[in-house]
């Protein structure tokens, strides 16, 4: 539960004597309530009033924001594209490089993943495939845009100042890559190594399973050191089904595992689900992994990142929810690095069918490690480069940080230099 608290200093608590906006709409909606709350309580961290009595926001001494087709000359006048007075699902008709440029239209547009809602397109897993991956948060760039209109047009108004964040999470998808598998397992796994002539291979899983050498993918002890040293919050989401295609992680009840979860837990560490790979299609199979790693762990399991990163914006959030969890780690590219939802910042997902807002906060993540060794094909000295250069980006705005890595990635023989790199980047942005 630490890591978890860090999040909300990304989330609205009230600042010692925080700046309160009132906000006049003709119609307020549910999008439109939506929106403010993001925008003003988690961008901005203010307060907001939200009203459709003209007069009453006329009389106001209040900062004024009037998001109508009218002008008013004493607040910053919005012109709305119409989303937000809608039902529809449609992409906002303004340019972004246009004058009139509707921050809530857009923030909307972005933050409750119309976009996944509107798109049909996927991939062989079944997962949502973009038109555009963002490179750059956009919608926090808007709201810094806000702020600064905001500021100049209303000089005495003062904002709360947010810091940067980093909290690194650790998918385990293994937990090792040799030990306590079945022997059946074993023999596969080395009649593969020999097949393909990888005789490295072959004695790294023989001195591994005979304890010459620790484990490959057991980093464990130094992740928890390097949290700690500096100061960087780690969340790890445990696979909790195996002997499956795509879930090869060992028996979730070996003694390993089991020793493994009180090593952690010792140490006051995070943990969160890793839903298996058909638990995205199958809510049974996601309420019994989320029982028993509750079970074996003895902690409250409010976490979670899809396996693979299969999810389904109209459906995984509810059966998220249905098994107790609140905070999803799932937004995000596996293929590419860049801001899924064009933020950094938390927010509530959006159910378009009730036009409402859901009890399940989407926490993004910026790069995830298979997106430079598997993907970009670029050494560990080239993607610390490009790692440190996304986190000045979100440092910039002030932004949360979150890195994926696995297991497999502090493993010389898959991700040479990944080891180093996951110490040099805890002491490039320690917090």
């Amino acid at each position: 539960m630490g890591s978890l608290n860090e999040l909300k200093g990304f989330l609205f608590e009230g600042a010692s004597e925080p700046a309160t906006i009132i906000i006049y709409s003709p119609k307020v909606t549910p999008r439109l309530s939506y929106v403010c709350k993001f925008i003003f309580n988690q961008g901005l961290l203010c307060n907001y009033i939200l009203t459709e009595n003209e007069s009453e926001f006329l009389q106001s001494k209040l900062v004024k924001i009037n998001y109508s087709v009218k002008t008013f000359e004493n607040a910053l006048n919005v012109n709305p594209d119409g989303l937000l007075n809608s039902k529809e699902l449609k992409k906002p008709e303004l340019e972004y490089t246009n004058d009139s440029f509707d921050t809530f239209s857009s923030v909307f547009y972005h933050i409750s993943r119309c976009e996944e809602w509107l798109l049909a397109r996927t991939d062989a897993h079944g997962r949502f495939v973009p038109e555009i991956v963002f490179n750059a948060p956009l919608v926090d760039i808007w709201i810094a845009e806000l702020k600064l209109m905001l500021s100049a047009k209303f000089q005495a108004l003062k904002f709360p100042e947010r810091k940067f964040k980093f909290i690194s999470t650790i998918d385990v998808d293994n937990v090792y890559a040799y030990q306590a598998k079945p022997f059946y397992r074993q023999i596969g796994g080395a009649l593969k190594d020999l097949a393909r002539m990888d005789f490295v291979g072959v004695g790294e899983r023989y001195s591994a399973i005979f304890g010459e050498h620790k484990d490959p993918f057991d980093a464990y002890d130094l992740q928890v050191d390097t949290s700690e040293k500096y100061n960087v919050p780690v969340i790890y989401f445990f696979l909790y089904r195996n002997n499956t295609k795509y879930d090869r992680t060992i028996d979730p009840n070996h003694p390993a595992f089991l020793k493994l979860l009180r090593f952690l837990k010792y140490r006051n560490i995070t943990f969160g689900l890793h839903p298996s790979y058909d638990s995205s299609v199958n809510s049974k199979l996601l309420e019994e992994e989320h029982k028993l790693l509750s079970k074996n762990s003895g902690t409250e399991i409010i976490a979670s990142r899809q396996h693979f990163l299969r999810f389904n914006i109209k459906t995984t959030p509810k059966q998220l929810i249905k098994a107790g969890i609140k905070f999803d780690f799932t937004m995000g590219w596996s293929e590419k690095t860049g801001f899924r939802a064009a933020t950094t910042l938390p927010f509530y997902y959006y159910d378009f069918e009730t036009e409402s807002e859901l009890p399940l906060l989407a926490v993004p993540f910026a790069a995830m490690d298979g997106a430079f060794y598997d993907h970009q094909k670029i050494s560990a000295t080239h993607a610390l480069g490009q790692l440190t250069d996304i986190a000045a980006m979100v440092r910039s705005v002030n932004g949360l940080f979150i890195t994926v890595i696995h297991d497999r990635s502090f493993s010389d023989t898959i991700a040479p230099g990944w080891k180093d790199l996951y110490v040099k980047l805890h002491e490039t942005l320690k917090n």
